[in-house]
């Protein structure tokens, strides 16, 4: 792969909020990104997948969480820590997850984010774009301004049709142990509708 690209840091809009992220192929990216936040390293950062076809291939799912399962989980703003022993033959470096037993993940099923996991070959090691201890950012204008400010070697990577519109919420999150049970970490505003389908699981 050429190293421009694998060394290349990205800003992005998300369903909800705007985020920053690169290819997993480098640990200088993590060290980067966390620069330009100005954060400590040591956080975990999430994996952002174009599609669950790809997320298949990096990690063995649990059978009860069928693919169309998934797909409405997914579209309910939502990410899923999944033990580090799903992650299939090592391909997910362990410093993406600093030292956690889980990894989280994401799935942006969109056309113009799909181009980006083609260009790097992978799926994204993703955060939300915002410096530590401020809001994440939410709109294009905020989000070029800070790039100009912070991180002016970043590439703006949004689609060129439809925009996507972050919501601006925070997901809701949820964990798996070793046997498939499920914990809430977080409760997104869509918890209610979250919750409602992981209990499609039980019936």
């Amino acid at each position: 792969m050429d190293t421009s690209i694998e060394n290349r840091i990205f800003i992005y809009p998300t369903d909800t909020v705007w985020g920053i992220g690169s290819g997993i192929h480098q640990s200088e990216n993590y060290q980067q990104i966390c620069k330009i936040k100005k954060i400590t390293p040591g956080r975990p950062f999430s994996l952002l997948f174009s599609s669950l076809d790809m997320i298949c291939e990096y990690i063995n799912i649990p059978g009860k969480f069928n693919l169309a399962w998934l797909q409405k989980f997914f579209q309910l703003e939502t990410t899923i820590c999944i033990p580090e022993q799903f992650i299939q033959n090592k391909m997910i470096p362990k410093w993406i997850y600093q030292g956690s037993d889980l990894v989280g993940i994401r799935c942006l099923e969109l056309d113009f984010f799909v181009g980006l996991t083609d260009l790097v070959k992978g799926p994204i090691l993703s955060t939300s774009l915002n410096l530590t201890n401020h809001n994440p950012i939410t709109n294009l204008k905020d989000a070029i301004e800070f790039k100009n400010n912070h991180a002016p070697d970043a590439e703006i990577w949004m689609s060129n049709g439809d925009p996507v519109i972050p919501s601006g919420h925070s997901s809701t999150v949820i964990s798996l142990d070793l046997k498939g049970n499920i914990s809430t970490i977080r409760k997104g505003i869509w918890y209610d509708s979250v919750a409602a389908h992981l209990g499609l699981l039980s019936t």
